[in-house]
Order: C-alpha cells, then structure tokens, then sequence
C-alpha cells in the first residue's frame, strides 16, 4: 500500500543522503586535517532534504541539488589534493569519479532532462557509485598503511641506532659521582650527552638538544656524535664549538640546529662553554 512504501522510499533515500555524506568525509579525512566548515553546511542541507521528502516525496529537485553539490564539492577537493600532488589522490579520483558521474547523470535523469542508455537496466547507480569508491578506499588505505609501516620500521632503525650512540659506561672519576638520564618525548629524539675522559684526569661533558623530535633530529644527534668524537680532545673548548658549529653548518641541514653546552671538570676548577642552552646552575 501506499502508506506503507512511501516510509521505505524516504529512508532509502536517507539512506542514500548519509552515505554521500560519508563519503565525504572520508574524502575529506584522506585530504584534510579536519572538517571544513562548509561540511556542516552540507549536513544542514542534507537533513533538510530528508525532511521535505519524508513531507513530500515530489521534492526530488532538493535530492538532485544535494547530490550534484556534494558530487562538486568531492571533486574539488580531489582536484585540489592532485594539484598539491597529495600521495595516491590520484587512486581516490579513479574510484571517485566514475560513481560520481553516474550518480549525478542518474539524478538528472528522474528529473527529464537527459535520457542514458542504461535506463532501463537492472542496476542501480548508487550501489555501483560505493562498488567504486570502496576500491578506492581499499587500495589508497592499502597503500597507506604499507608506507607507515615501512616509516615505523625506519623509526624504529633510528631508535635503536641512537640507542647504541650513548655512553655505555659512566666516566669513574676520583672525587665525583656520575649519573645520566634520559627519556625521549618521541621514539626518536633530539636530547643528547656524553663524556670524554682526558689522561690528564680531566673529565669533559657534552649537553645537547637538537631542534625538533623524530628521524630529523636523530640525524642531527648522530652528526654531533661524531663531530665530537673527532673534536673531544680539544683543549679550548670555545674552538671546540666553533669548529663542531663550522662543520655542521657546512653539512647543509637546512633549518636543524644543535643547542650544545660543554662542562671541563679538572681538579677543583669548572669550566663551561655553551651555545643556544641556558648557563649552566652550580648548586
């Protein structure tokens, strides 16, 4: 009866409204860092849409206008991520484009103004439109999630690579006790120390902080490790700076700098020098 197709009639197109919707804002999520405000427009607009065909199922000029606004509204974003070459975008435009142009000639159809050959055709448009997308969505996930996992393990090779760079054993020197902690804010981190014992009996202390968190900045560690590996004897240690500071700069790093301070203890006399970190405190 009557009464009882036009409820199932509403809700398939409701039906149909959410999951252009989500859609969307999947698209958005590939994309985007959040939602854009417009997208709550496009809700509102959806919504509104139900409503006035649940009052009336001769509003399909609303459904049509929705359909061909998100269908724009996905394409563009898709264009703009291919223009900005975002990764795999083009995949998500295979699998976008085609339901998108079926749906919206679909649409245009109910309302007259075209005539497709598949009119008649025991299929329905938005089922294929999501057969589409989901392929799409499988293979941009696919990809993805294989480029994180290789970016994980080589995190994980940056990690265990500044692992081994720091001092295995503590400098034993009359007269002082040595401790030494660290905890990175990342799996990779900037923070750096060590020590170099002179036959003299001197003991000199190296305190470091590279800009940043991650691979970068374990790049950064691993340069000033061996810089001091190859300066630690210095006696001056102002020209000890200067020239791990020359020797960095001359490596090209870009923006990646190294805040560093060094501390000379022999006997009873202390003697620091540092570049980019506050004084050392003596308490």
């Amino acid at each position: 009866s009557p009464a009882f197709v036009m409820p199932l009639i509403v809700t398939a197109m409701a039906f149909a409204v959410g999951g252009l919707l989500a859609e969307l804002t999947l698209i958005y999520a590939f994309f985007r860092d959040r939602l854009p405000r417009q997208f709550w427009i496009f809700a509102a607009f959806g919504v509104t849409t139900i409503v006035l065909l649940a009052l009336r199922l001769e509003n399909l000029l609303w459904l049509t206008a929705f359909v061909l606004l998100i269908s724009a509204e996905m394409l563009r974003v898709i264009a703009v991520a291919i223009w900005h070459r975002r990764p795999w975008a083009w995949i998500v435009a295979v699998g976008v484009v085609p339901g998108v142009v079926i749906q919206t000639f679909d649409q245009l159809q109910q309302l007259g103004l075209v005539s497709l050959p598949w009119s008649d055709a025991a299929f329905d448009p938005g089922i294929i439109s999501m057969v589409c997308f989901s392929g799409a969505f499988a293979v941009y996930v696919g990809l993805r999630f294989s480029r994180a996992q290789a970016g994980l393990a080589e995190v994980e090779a940056a990690r265990r690579l500044q692992q081994s760079m720091r001092p295995r054993i503590l400098p034993d020197v009359a007269g002082l006790e040595v401790s030494a902690f660290m905890r990175p804010a990342s799996r990779v981190g900037g923070d750096y120390y060590d020590f170099h014992e002179a036959p003299d009996g001197s003991l000199t202390i190296a305190i470091g902080d590279a800009t940043g968190h991650g691979t970068e900045a374990g790049m950064m560690v691993t340069a000033t490790k061996s810089l001091w590996s190859a300066f630690r004897g210095e006696d001056d240690l102002v020209a000890l700076i200067g020239r791990a500071g020359d020797a960095i700069k001359g490596m090209g790093l870009s923006r990646m700098f190294m805040a560093l301070a060094l501390v000379r203890i022999r006997d009873d006399r202390i003697e620091t020098v540092g570049a980019g970190l506050p004084n050392a405190l003596l308490f």
